[in-house]
């Protein structure tokens, strides 16, 4: 899945959800790949694209669980 698929994905789920998938389906590799997505490559669409910014306040928070999952 590529990482916008993914962080639209995480969006839609419950907080438990995404702890769930990130701590028994994700390895590190692919929690840092997608850290590092929504903190470099995402940013980026914001400034362009204000129906992302809702996107981004949704799952922000939620992008703490994968931080989390990684230390």
């Amino acid at each position: 899945m590529n990482p916008i698929s993914l962080l639209k994905t995480i969006e839609t789920m419950s907080h438990e959800e995404v702890f769930n998938y990130a701590f028994y389906h994700l390895n590190g590799t692919q929690i840092r790949n997608i850290i590092n997505y929504y903190d470099n490559e995402f940013s980026t669409f914001l400034q362009y694209d204000e129906n992302l910014q809702s996107l981004n306040d949704n799952i922000k928070d939620k992008m703490q669980i994968f931080r989390d999952r990684l230390y």
